[in-house]
């Protein structure tokens, strides 16, 4: 999950994976899977980089294997 700002200055964390498309208008705005939409103040750049940041932490976690 990343952490977003919504337009109202509430922060939240949102499941990345739910987001199908992301408009600029002037607002960033994150259409859902399930038809919702955010309205965020994070740049466009700003979640790509939490998205890509988030998956990088979940992928150096599976590939460390504990040796016995």
């Amino acid at each position: 999950m990343i952490l977003v700002t919504t337009i109202n200055g509430e922060e939240m964390y949102l499941n990345e994976d739910l987001i199908e498309t992301m408009r600029v208008t002037p607002d960033t705005v994150l259409f859902l899977t399930n038809g919702k939409r955010v309205v965020v103040k994070n740049s466009p750049d700003d979640v790509l980089n939490r998205i890509k940041a988030f998956r990088r932490d979940v992928f150096q976690g599976a590939l460390f294997i504990e040796k016995k």
